[in-house]
């Protein structure tokens, strides 16, 4: 499409695509800078308007996915991978408490809590991680998709 639409050469078309496609890596990248570890920094208590204004430069993307899932869910599958929590996912340093597992659970419901916070403020798409992983990625391909052809007609539109 790129090369008859814009006549450009078939290694010209495919750099441009790759471009795109990392154009859109980071772009989804984009709300993970402004909520990963970042909510981590919030649940231990720095100050959560502080935290913000350190990503304020970023352009809001136009859509921003968080995967729900129970606590209890996160749990099983985190001691179902590995034998047990690193020291700060648990947030032990805070002291929560002397058991891991009940540590992980304190620290990490500030952190779901806070990321709940994030739905309105951010207008993040919930994707519910419960469910197997291909019907999560057919969900996410149908909403980007819907976002992509949104833009083409925008782009269309004279």
């Amino acid at each position: 499409i790129i090369t008859e639409e814009n006549g450009k050469t078939l290694a010209e078309s495919k750099a441009e695509l790759r471009r795109a496609i990392e154009n859109v890596e980071v772009a989804c990248g984009i709300p993970t800078m402004m909520q990963g570890y970042n909510l981590e920094d919030v649940a231990r208590g720095i100050d959560r308007k502080w935290v913000r204004d350190l990503y304020g430069f970023a352009m809001k993307p136009t859509v921003g996915f968080y995967f729900r899932v129970p606590l209890e869910t996160a749990i099983g599958r985190v001691l179902t991978a590995r034998d047990g929590f690193k020291f700060y996912e648990a947030g032990l340093d805070l002291g929560l408490s002397d058991d891991s597992v009940e540590s992980f659970r304190l620290f990490q419901g500030r952190i779901i809590s806070e990321y709940e916070k994030m739905i309105p403020e951010f207008g993040l798409t919930v994707i519910d991680a419960t469910l197997s992983v291909e019907v999560q990625q057919a969900q996410v391909r149908q909403i980007v998709k819907i976002h992509l052809e949104n833009a083409n007609e925008l782009r269309l539109r004279p």
